[in-house]
């Protein structure tokens, strides 16, 4: 939103005179003009001298609309007052960072109350929605609305709305994808113990030493690459050491 307590009223004072005389050269020099379109021209004019010249400030659900330039000032001295209290706990420094605390909450608290009746005096004013949107403003209530479920079927998109809807998609989303993993997963598994239970019969079977005695492979040792431990071998030479160095993979 637009930051008016910083706003260059005197710059938006020159940039309009500029804008609205040559607006105004321009109907001049028109025959028929209509007056909803000079109004509306009007209108996007005075936006465009705004935005050029505004100053806007980030504004959350978590801002605090009751914290004016003098309290501002008031919280950073304070972080100051902090910052120093803790480089340096002397008594002076614990006293100081006592007293702007004291003084920040009590301008606080008295800056939020002065707010929250200014807001309240607003309920008398309003509209009906308004003042629900206030009410739940100043009670920290959070409205809360429909949340539809989009759903492609045939190719075309439809929204489910209802709960009975939305509860028979959510079931078959969770339910039917959750067993589908499961059986894939136990479908995996048992192949894997198949494949094992075959390596072990063979091993058991094959009585030579032709698997242990066997040259490494390429995908091995490649498999090593950047694994290396800061513990050195018989040579003093660590293989962390030999990782570092600069050597292409295979």
């Amino acid at each position: 939103m637009i930051d008016w307590s910083k706003f260059d009223w005197k710059a938006y004072q020159d940039v309009t005179g500029k804008a609205l005389n040559e607006l105004f050269d321009n109907w001049m020099s028109m025959n028929n003009i209509d007056v909803d379109v000079m109004a509306k021209e009007l209108n996007i004019t005075l936006q465009e001298c705004v935005d050029q010249l505004a100053v806007k400030k980030v504004v959350t659900e978590h801002s605090k609309p009751w914290i004016n330039k003098e309290l501002a000032n008031l919280l950073k001295h304070l972080r100051c007052t902090q910052r120093k209290c803790r480089l340096r706990k002397s008594r002076a420094n614990v006293n100081e960072y006592v007293r702007v605390h004291k003084l920040v909450v009590g301008f606080m608290n008295k800056a939020e109350e002065e707010w929250w009746l200014s807001e309240c005096e607003k309920l008398s004013e309003v509209s009906e929605s308004q003042k629900w949107k206030l009410i739940n403003k100043l009670t920290n209530q959070s409205s809360t609305t429909v949340q539809p479920i989009l759903k492609i079927c045939n190719g075309t998109q439809e929204y489910l709305f209802t709960d009975d809807d939305i509860c028979r998609e959510l079931e078959d989303y969770h339910i039917s994808k959750t067993q589908n993993i499961a059986n894939c997963d136990l479908n995996t598994e048992k192949e894997i113990q198949n494949t094992v239970g075959e390596l072990v019969r063979a091993a058991e079977n094959d009585h030579s030493d032709e698997l242990t005695n066997a040259h490494i492979s390429d995908y091995e040792v490649n498999c090593t690459f950047g694994k290396g431990s800061d513990t050195p071998g018989h040579y003093g030479i660590s293989a962390k050491l030999i990782d570092n160095d600069d050597r292409k993979q295979i």
